[in-house]
């Protein structure tokens, strides 16, 4: 995989105003491009993706929470984070399946699993 191809998958992912099963399908893609020969760039946009959107100042996963309000702003927001909601879970996904040369998950990827695992919280 390029360079240009990585970046502009990573950017698609990231762009929230993109239908989420496109967003869906860049994190598939991206997943498909996880490779020693680009230094695993494509694993490193998949993680970077969840930091941005996902987490705090500190790397602390955010806990998971559907947004509320009146009735039509509660279902204007509903839609809105089931679609950010269905994209990590394709990005988590992408992580788990993703494998280098040898057919092993890399371990920037074993590593961010385990810190999904580690930080999660059902809490909200």
């Amino acid at each position: 995989g390029s360079s240009p191809a990585i970046s502009a998958l990573a950017e698609r992912l990231g762009d929230e105003t993109c239908f989420h099963r496109v967003r869906e399908a860049a994190a598939d893609a991206l997943r498909q491009l996880v490779s020693p020969a680009n230094d695993y760039a494509a694993l490193d946009a998949l993680i970077g993706y969840i930091r941005r959107f996902h987490c705090d100042g500190a790397g602390v996963l955010l806990p998971y929470r559907f947004a509320g309000g009146s009735a039509s702003e509660e279902t204007e927001a509903v839609v809105r984070e089931l679609g950010h909601y269905l994209t990590l879970r394709a990005v988590v996904d992408a992580i788990g399946t993703c494998r280098d040369a040898h057919g092993r998950t890399p371990p920037a990827a074993i590593a961010m699993l385990h810190e999904l695992l580690d930080d999660s919280t059902n809490a909200a």
